[in-house]
């Protein structure tokens, strides 16, 4: 049998020349086989616990909260998984947004005229143009109404080829560009 520790009132078996596991490991990290294990973390008490939950509440994160009133970010989340929250829940409301200022005003008012100038558009069937410069190419544009549109698809669907090809052929046909 295993001689007990020499540390007065442990009868645990020796782990190293003098003392059981436990005083062995102390003597090693803290020099003195009874010196007590500092507590590095911090209970985590209801002040505590109110303290992080306020600061989340604040906008801060749940580390930062935790670190403010003490103790660990993951022993706050724990709590909070408990407690049946999560983060999501304490963080504070979004501020209602302002007036926006005098450009991003103008901005959005251009473009619902543009939108509405459109709208216009489509239901007369009337055209616009694109140009892009940059690239030596020019896009066309049609807006149709419905009824023109269905019109279209069929006679595409008709001669059988793309709608691409279909206004290609009508505007060589008018003599609007050369045959490709």
């Amino acid at each position: 049998m295993a001689q007990p520790c020499t540390v007065a009132g442990c009868a645990e078996p020796r782990f190293s020349r003098e003392y059981c596991r436990t005083h062995a490991y102390r003597a090693q990290r803290y020099g003195d086989p009874l010196a007590a294990s500092p507590t590095t973390r911090a209970r985590l008490t209801q002040e505590r616990l109110r303290q992080a939950l306020a600061g989340m509440r604040r906008g801060l994160s749940t580390d930062a909260a935790a670190a403010e009133a003490g103790f660990t970010g993951r022993a706050l989340r724990k709590h909070l998984t408990a407690l049946g929250l999560s983060a999501a829940d304490l963080k504070p409301p979004k501020p209602e947004p302002t007036e926006p200022d005098r450009r991003e005003r103008v901005r959005r008012l251009a473009r619902i005229e543009r939108e509405r100038t459109w709208a216009a558009e489509r239901e007369q069937g009337t055209r616009t143009y694109n140009v892009h410069t940059g690239e030596k190419r020019r896009d066309l544009h049609i807006l149709l109404t419905p009824v023109a549109v269905a019109e279209v698809h069929a006679e595409a669907e008709r001669r059988q080829c793309s709608l691409s090809a279909l206004v290609n052929a009508a505007l060589a046909e008018a003599g609007i560009i050369s045959d490709v």
